[in-house]
């Protein structure tokens, strides 16, 4: 779920505090971290650690470990190198390596923890309805996630969400998908900007919640060719059919590769 392939960590790190904040960072820049925060830092910072002056270097990291940061995860890359390493170690700060990319991995990781200590996940995803449940579509911001829902939504279904997805389980156990409150109201493309969403679709295809029925994972493939994979997906415990979509990079989701998941989906 998190694409975390290799960890390194100093020892008793497990007892460490891992409160519910999560921050990415694109720049070397001080500042007060919540404790227990989980640090995501993009590829930008890493290339950047790596060309400072080690004192710099030295006193980012230390900063880090000041502010009592639970963890620090290298999203999509290989990660920084063994000196680099060394150091956020010596500080007793623990270094995973993921392959998402720094948006992708946010979500998630808000949404492991939302569900530990708030009873509720929010998905950085699309939501819309099709056959009578909402179906997800996470992937990085720009990839094209809502122009590709609103152009099916030409041709059917009904819209839910856009940007920001709410997931609860009711008392019998099914999980429900709906907008934040803050923002349920509108959606955002390159094509139309930020815009109500009444005013790009008539309010009879459009719905508050629906019950969650599947998930559509698009992941940047770097120079992959375009894939469609079938498989699970635990979401609050329950297991969910979810289709991976792999983009090769400078490439975007468009509506044909929905329709295609959308057929996987429903095998």
């Amino acid at each position: 779920m998190l694409g975390i392939y290799e960890t390194h960590a100093p020892l008793g790190w497990e007892g460490k505090v891992v409160g519910p904040h999560v921050k990415t960072q694109n720049y070397i820049t001080r500042g007060r971290h919540n404790i227990g925060t989980i640090v995501i830092l993009s590829p930008r910072v890493r290339e950047r650690l790596a060309s400072v002056q080690p004192a710099r270097c030295r006193d980012y990291i230390l900063n880090l470990a000041s502010s009592k940061a639970a963890a620090v995860i290298f999203a999509r890359c290989k990660g920084p190198s063994d000196e680099l390493k060394n150091e956020f170690l010596r500080h007793r700060l623990p270094v995973m390596l993921s392959t998402l990319h720094e948006s992708t991995l946010e979500g998630r990781l808000c949404a492991v923890i939302q569900e530990k200590f708030q009873g509720r996940i929010t998905l950085h995803a699309v939501a819309f309805g099709h056959q009578g449940k909402a179906v997800l579509v996470t992937g990085p911001s720009g990839i094209g996630k809502t122009t590709a829902v609103m152009h099916l939504m030409r041709t059917g279904g009904c819209w839910i969400a856009d940007d920001t997805v709410v997931i609860r389980k009711n008392s019998e156990g099914r999980l429900w998908a709906g907008g934040h409150p803050r923002v349920r109201d509108y959606l955002h493309t390159s094509e139309t900007g930020i815009v109500p969403v009444g005013s790009a679709l008539k309010y009879a295809r459009i719905r508050r919640k629906a019950e969650l029925g599947g998930i559509i994972d698009v992941i940047q493939a770097g120079n992959e060719a375009c894939g469609f994979s079938a498989g699970r997906k635990i979401i609050m415990g329950k297991s969910l059919p979810r289709v991976c979509v792999r983009v090769p990079d400078g490439s975007f989701f468009d509506k044909n590769m929905l329709i295609r998941a959308l057929q996987t989906l429903e095998r």
